[in-house]
């Protein structure tokens, strides 16, 4: 009957090993899609923040370098935005970071 208790037990702790093995594996792997996903968010935060800031300072009621009467001044905003996110994309993916 001692022989058939320590049986029992081994299988017993070998199934928890087993148990604890997957419940790791899983959250290992959610972890993994929780960064993928954590790190694209960043770079689109990054990539509209600058825009967003570049917009908001020419959107005041101020004097700018611009000629807001001038529809040419729209596209050079708009160039210059696009400008500032390729040169971002540039330094991310130099770093690894994509």
């Amino acid at each position: 009957m001692a022989k058939s208790y320590a049986e029992a037990m081994a299988a017993v702790e070998g199934a928890r090993e087993l148990v604890l093995g997957s419940f790791n594996v899983y959250a290992t792997r959610t972890a993994q899609r929780t960064n993928d996903t954590m790190k694209v968010l960043t770079l689109v935060t990054v990539l509209l923040l600058p825009g967003s800031l570049i917009a908001g300072l020419l959107g005041m009621n101020v004097i700018v370098p611009l000629d807001k009467d001038n529809p040419l001044s729209f596209w050079m905003v708009i160039a210059g935005v696009g400008l500032l996110a390729i040169l971002i994309l540039t330094i991310a993916r130099r770093r690894g970071w994509m």
